[in-house]
């Protein structure tokens, strides 16, 4: 049997997951998330809630700007209306010398268990 990844998501990006809106989960191509594979299953987990997702693609990008240009807000961060509040939510987690370092992944996910 495959390990699940576990991945802690703040709100309201876990609610967005486990409702299904959230489509494509976007983070930093480093670390464990470089090692990510279609197929795989990741659990989501906020507070005492969690959810099961599992990987259908991913795509890598070069910056937060092209991965939401393309990828769109609908499925990557629901509740935001602009290009710009989009890339400013990802700077809360990390730096733009992050994000020129490792790049960013696309990781398209589909609702497995709520």
């Amino acid at each position: 049997m495959t390990d699940v990844k576990t991945i802690n998501v703040s709100e309201p990006w876990f609610s967005f997951i486990k409702k299904g809106r959230k489509k494509i989960e976007g983070r930093l191509n480093k670390g464990s998330f470089a090692n990510l594979k279609v197929g795989e299953k990741i659990k989501f987990v906020n507070k005492d809630e969690s959810c099961l997702v599992k990987i259908i693609n991913i795509v890598k990008y070069d910056t937060f700007k092209d991965y939401l240009m393309l990828e769109g807000l609908k499925r990557t961060l629901p509740n935001v209306k602009t290009l710009d509040e989009g890339v400013n939510v990802y700077y809360q987690y990390y730096t733009k010398e992050q994000e020129k370092e490792f790049g960013i992944l696309a990781i398209y996910i589909k609702l497995i268990d709520k």
